[in-house]
């Protein structure tokens, strides 16, 4: 799946993290009139201690349901808010989205990170972008599986990817919601397919038939596709499984495979932050580093995936390769040949 906030398609969808209740609740507190509302109060004087308590709480009921989501207090965010206001174009909703997936990604903390992803969530729902929608709950996912609302997320996600024709991949994060999450009313509206689908099995014969392809690569291209997809898909919704790293690692190595340069880059760097103390995150990281450099031309990128490989793993295999690409990043050809035959 390519969880990318460049995609432009365009579908209408409510926003997640508001349940039927709440909003209900906000409908009857809305239609509320301020007559009745002052009857109610007033009513109190002529209560018991008992009534006065439950009448109270429900008064608190219906103000904290009226209350709206909070805005994020955040000057690019305002002023690309200001501009949609201003001029509702479809360039400047995809500024608002853009300007709110950048500054998410920003955030050092995992709090500050959900509350921006978990905004641009609900502000992709209200615009109808439910592709990037896809993209913010993916982020949520990866920076804050803890929170209470993965559940909520994981069935959201799962309704989005089946509505765009992803009914396989949404099978699996089904299958991860009722897995982790069953005592949750989300994974207890999982269909019975889901609930029994062999994940594992069902992943490696994708993988299987990729390579039943012919030609250099060997690999059926759409197969391979979704088998990247599936991979991808059950190491975000499933990230503590034993067998998520497996997965990114492989699918990164397919992508690699296939081609897809900007995939296998993204699913190296997910394994190499998320699992550093796997045996194949020191591999990954070196292959981000390698892939920065020589296939995107990003020098900067490649020398800090270089410097924290040689950091975090001195004693690897490959320590002295990426020591050596690190002290001559930028280098032609000529100059690398002429380092080579100096260090003999």
């Amino acid at each position: 799946i390519e969880y990318q906030i460049s995609a432009l398609r365009v579908g209408g969808s409510n926003p997640p993290g508001v349940t039927h209740f709440s909003c209900l609740c906000q409908g009857v507190f809305q239609s509320l009139s301020r007559r009745m509302f002052q009857f109610m109060v007033m009513s109190i004087k002529s209560t018991s201690f008992r009534s006065l308590s439950f009448l109270m709480s429900f008064l608190l009921l219906f103000i904290s349901c009226g209350e709206k989501t909070a805005k994020i207090e955040d000057v690019d965010i305002a002023q690309m808010e200001e501009a949609l206001k201003s001029n509702n174009s479809k360039q400047n909703e995809l500024a608002l989205i853009g300007t709110i997936f950048r500054k998410a990604a920003e955030q050092t903390s995992d709090k500050e990170k959900e509350k921006y992803f978990q905004y641009g969530v609900e502000k992709c729902g209200s615009l109808g972008y439910t592709s990037e929608q896809q993209s913010f709950i993916s982020e949520l996912l990866k920076c804050c599986y803890k929170s209470d609302q993965t559940p909520e997320r994981l069935a959201k996600l799962a309704s989005l990817l089946s509505a765009s024709d992803k009914k396989e991949v949404a099978s699996v994060v089904n299958n991860a919601l009722y897995r982790n999450f069953k005592s949750s009313d989300f994974a207890s509206k999982v269909s019975p397919e889901d609930q029994k689908l062999n994940y594992s099995a069902y992943i490696k014969s994708v993988g299987a038939e990729a390579f039943e392809g012919e030609g250099s690569m060997g690999l059926k291209r759409e197969e391979a596709i979704r088998y990247i997809d599936l991979t991808e898909a059950f190491a975000m919704v499933d990230p503590r499984s034993g067998d998520a790293p497996d997965y990114l690692w492989k699918g990164a190595e397919m992508a690699r495979n296939l081609g897809s340069v900007e995939k296998s880059l993204s699913l190296y760097s997910d394994l190499a932050s998320r699992y550093p103390d796997n045996e194949k995150a020191a591999d990954a990281l070196f292959l981000k580093g390698y892939i920065l450099e020589t296939a995107i031309g990003n020098i900067e990128g490649a020398r800090e995936a270089y410097t924290s490989f040689v950091n975090k793993y001195p004693k690897h295999e490959l320590a002295d390769d990426a020591q050596f690409l690190l002290e001559n990043l930028g280098k032609t050809d000529a100059d690398l040949l002429e380092a080579i035959q100096t260090n003999k």
